[in-house]
């Protein structure tokens, strides 16, 4: 069960409530966190979304230009908010992201996705990734925010999430490593292969030939990989970084499986 919370009532009413993700959660104390760490809730902090509310959605100049700004802006279209104000209410996003994160919530990676164009499904996610490391995460700890922690968050981490045996074989293969600098993963010519259900979807930046499909052997798992073990041996030729999981996101309050196209 999943809760958009954002005041502080609605935060301790879902939590009680035993929802097990809190969507935004920007009001936060110390007792919450605490909570929350204890009954293990999550928090999907969709902090691209809510630092640039008021650059973005609700510009404290200008109107706004969003298709159908009457339907999801409609709480805010009335008040006036200055850049100073807008800018101390993204401030206060980024504090109590790293208030959560430092009192060891769990922390997953979402986007909060409606619609496009407002806010582009893939595009927001990718931010989202980036905004996190600018919120005080680890280039390291944002992946696994969008790795292993999204995959709980889903219920399916008996399935995705981390590189293990009989877990699916959704693969992304980088020629640089990841945790150093999370730029790595915006630059197309670092990724070396992206493998979906142990198919190889992408090949240097490229869709591979389609081949002829055969009839899959049911004595064993599909794919070129095989299964995500196999896959832990990529890292052993020598040719690439690190090997991690396609990341699994949480979009507009619906469960996704983000697959790369």
């Amino acid at each position: 069960m999943l809760s958009h919370a954002e005041n502080r009532d609605s935060i301790r009413d879902s939590v009680t409530a035993g929802a097990d993700t809190i969507e935004h959660g920007e009001d936060l104390d110390e007792e919450l966190c605490g909570e929350m760490v204890r009954r293990g809730t999550i928090l999907v902090p969709t902090l691209e979304l809510l630092t640039t509310w008021f650059t973005e959605f609700m510009p404290a100049h200008g109107e706004v230009q969003h298709v159908r700004p009457e339907v999801f802006l409609h709480r805010d279209v009335d008040e006036a908010i200055d850049p100073a104000a807008g800018a101390r209410y993204a401030q206060a996003v980024f504090d109590n992201f790293r208030m959560a994160r430092e009192l060891g919530v769990k922390i997953a990676l979402g986007s909060d996705t409606v619609y496009s164009p407002l806010t582009p499904h893939g595009e927001y996610s990718a931010r989202e990734l980036k905004a996190m490391v600018r919120g005080g995460m680890t280039p390291l700890e944002a992946i696994t925010a969008a790795t292993s922690v999204g995959a709980q968050a889903l219920g399916m981490a008996h399935r995705i999430g981390t590189v293990e045996p009989g877990k699916a074989a959704d693969l992304l293969v980088v020629t640089k490593d990841p945790t150093a600098s999370a730029d790595v993963l915006y630059d197309a010519g670092n990724l070396r292969w992206i493998i979906c259900n142990g198919r190889l979807a992408v090949e240097e930046g490229r869709r591979p030939v389609q081949r002829p499909r055969r009839r899959p052997d049911p004595r064993a798992r599909a794919g070129r990989w095989g299964t995500a073990p196999a896959a832990r041996d990529l890292a052993a030729r020598g040719d690439v970084d690190i090997v991690f999981p396609v990341h699994a996101t949480r979009q507009a309050g619906t469960t996704r499986r983000r697959r790369p196209s």
